[in-house]
């Protein structure tokens, strides 16, 4: 009988030379997994038998027994390691005070929301808080560690979310507030230039845009942000860094995905990976420039990918029944609305379809500009 369990997610490691998968971590369920710089370790957060909350666990590349290295009064939402993986900055929620008097915990929407805050700690040491109003989204080092790019709103409520999150600057010994980017609108992920003089970040053009799917490039001395490529008829969804004047990018252009590369002033774009059968959703590069994606198809959910420079190879396969099943044919449709705007869409024929034969409908209609469906 099939257990009706939630999912969980586990630990594999990649060999790129041997083209090997290995199971490294099968117990429980983990997430924000991450290399220690300056360590042969990997950390990962996740709740173990008698953790009061999620803490962080460290295991060597070489193998063995994950310990624990560091825990928090409440449950850690994220972290990252500063670049001599020494100090972390984490994000945590603050610790709920209980003040009714009822027997019971009433649970009512959006009322009594704790703020998540940002700290700083070498494990094994004290924790510092950084001083800073309202609930926190994501917090990342730049490259010498000096610094912290934190992006914050001033509740918790999701309409703030969406719409009044900022990053502030913040000087990662003295705790203090330096500087900040205040672009009005949504705000998507960000990331430090390797210089340390600049963010680049996915957000909307500006507080009407409907979605963060614009590419900025904003500038730390005096915290402007600017859109580098306005045109651009499709949507970002994942950057990084390649040098200071280079960025790699993923992103969704109709029903298909594009990984790439632009410079900083958006004068120069190019296509690395365009393959309209694959739907990319992340990546992370190495420094000899292989980039490992993950990426789904009509025929599997995600799975690793290796790009070497020339070729894009599949590289795991985690879900080997699926060869035993029958799946109905996927294809990309376009059609015209009433005011000459052509529409993509996707449709799924049924297994063993005959062409001229008559078949039920079902559609799923998407509502709005705030998302899309790819071609995975």
């Amino acid at each position: 009988m099939i257990e009706n369990a939630s999912a969980s997610l586990k630990l594999w490691l990649y060999d790129v030379a041997s083209k090997t998968s290995t199971p490294f971590i099968t117990q429980g369920s983990l997430r924000g997994v991450a290399f220690r710089p300056g360590h042969s370790t990997i950390t990962f957060l996740t709740k173990r038998d008698g953790d009061s909350g999620t803490s962080l666990y460290e295991i060597p590349l070489s193998g063995g027994e994950a310990l624990k290295i560091f825990e928090h009064e409440t449950s850690i939402s994220s972290y990252e390691w500063g670049p001599n993986g020494e100090r972390l900055v984490f994000l945590a929620t603050e610790k709920a005070v209980k003040e009714s008097a009822l027997p019971y915990s009433p649970v009512i929407y959006e009322e009594n929301l704790t703020l998540r805050k940002a700290f700083i700690v070498v494990p094994g040491n004290e924790i510092a808080a950084i001083p800073m109003e309202g609930h926190c989204y994501a917090a990342h080092w730049n490259s010498d560690g000096t610094k912290l790019a934190i992006s914050v709103a001033p509740t918790a409520l999701v309409d703030d979310s969406y719409m009044k999150q900022i990053i502030q600057i913040v000087d990662a010994d003295a705790l203090s507030t330096v500087a900040q980017v205040a672009h009005a609108a949504k705000l998507g992920s960000f990331t430090w230039s390797p210089d340390g003089e600049r963010l680049a970040l996915i957000a909307g053009a500006d507080i009407h845009d409907p979605t963060a799917g614009r590419l900025l490039i904003a500038d730390i001395s005096d915290g402007s942000a600017k859109s580098i490529i306005p045109d651009f008829k499709g949507q970002f969804e994942s950057v990084e860094w390649v040098d200071d004047k280079t960025l790699r990018f993923i992103a969704a252009e109709g029903v298909y995905t594009t990984v790439g590369t632009i410079t900083s002033n958006g004068k120069k774009l190019q296509r690395l990976i365009d393959n309209e059968n694959i739907a990319f959703t992340s990546f992370s590069a190495a420094t000899n420039g292989t980039i490992a994606l993950v990426g789904s198809t009509s025929q599997h959910p995600r799975e690793l990918f290796i790009y070497d420079g020339k070729n894009t190879m599949r590289a795991t396969i985690s879900n080997d029944w699926l060869s035993e099943k029958k799946l109905g044919r996927q294809e990309v449709i376009r059609y015209k609305a009433k005011d000459g705007l052509e529409i993509e869409g996707i449709v799924v024929l049924p297994v063993g379809y005959q062409e001229g034969a008559r078949y039920p409908l079902i559609t799923v209609v998407q509502g709005g500009p705030e998302g899309h469906y790819s071609n995975g």
